[in-house]
């Protein structure tokens, strides 16, 4: 690199009108002013044709301009060279752009609204009257439409006793039932005997209510004998026809114990008994009062009064 000293001609001509110049002083100025000018000539010769940067003058404030050009050619070069990798990446990513759109114009892939549009391809086959939704049982596909209901002219007119509709399963809410429905749906318990099913019976009776012993067909409380053993002892020691007309004799009206006693003992048994015996401890005792004499045994009578 060369260094510039700049040549000064400082030699001032102080000749007076109508004196003399030698040669000497005259060969002095003019040598200095060419050795001046042909030294700038040479500078300004390095500078214009010398092409090696190094074997030239530099002027610093070209240099410095150089300099923070060079930085800025640095920082984009560093930018270019970014911009080129995104470029190139851009590119791949336009190429993998570009065959996703042509895949999808080909039709060998299918964006999201096409998906749903692929579910229902088939519409044209599927047959009249479908619809594409989702039946009771959340199956997806191609449904029946419901039948059609149409109104017809009437022509003549036809008593309709009620039209019913069967509503589908789980479709019908609480709050369309009627209000007795959900009163009995919330109830958190069976507080109303009526409300019971398989309620018991007596004789058929439905115990309900306040039932008497006659409402139920059920004879008072007391120590009874059976038609059957009654029947059998007396039949073997009286006659029907004479039991029957001395119990409903005893028994009708108001009759008094001594009464009742009177007819009972002044009863003829000695055509129908055989063995007074066999009759005091096998035959049916009947007693008139208030309460037994004696221990009475099973099929013994007691009446009160």
């Amino acid at each position: 690199m060369l260094n510039y000293i700049p040549k000064y001609v400082r030699q001032d001509s102080d000749l007076a009108y109508g004196e003399k110049v030698t040669h000497e002083n005259y060969n002095e100025k003019l040598n200095l002013n060419t050795t001046q000018g042909d030294y700038n000539t040479e500078v300004l010769n390095a500078l214009f044709n010398n092409e090696d940067i190094e074997s030239t003058y530099h002027i610093p404030y070209i240099d410095n301009i150089l300099a923070a050009h060079g930085e800025r050619l640095d920082t984009a070069e560093h930018d270019i060279d970014t911009l080129e990798e995104n470029y190139l990446d851009f590119r791949g990513d336009f190429s993998d752009l570009d065959n996703k759109v042509n895949s999808i114009v080909s039709g060998s892939i299918a964006t999201g609204h096409a998906q749903m549009a692929d579910v229902i391809t088939g519409a044209l086959s599927a047959g009249p009257s479908k619809y594409y939704g989702t039946d009771e049982n959340e199956n997806a596909g191609f449904i029946d439409l419901p039948e059609f209901i149409y109104a017809d002219e009437i022509t003549t007119s036809a008593g309709v006793e009620g039209i019913y509709f069967i509503p589908m399963l789980n479709s019908v809410a609480e709050n369309m039932l009627t209000e007795a429905v959900r009163e009995k749906l919330n109830r958190e318990a069976v507080v109303d005997y009526n409300y019971l099913d398989n309620r018991p019976k007596i004789n058929s009776v439905t115990l309900e209510g306040n039932k008497s012993l006659s409402d139920l067909g059920i004879q008072g409380v007391g120590d009874y004998a059976t038609n059957a053993g009654v029947a059998s002892v007396l039949t073997d020691y009286y006659t029907k026809a004479q039991t029957d007309s001395a119990i409903s004799t005893a028994l009708t009206g108001n009759a008094t114990q001594s009464w009742v006693n009177t007819q009972l003992s002044s009863y003829a048994l000695s055509s129908t008994v055989t063995n007074v015996s066999n009759v005091a401890n096998a035959a049916a005792n009947v007693q008139v009062g208030s309460s037994w004499s004696g221990t009475p045994k099973q099929g013994d009578i007691l009446i009160t009064v």
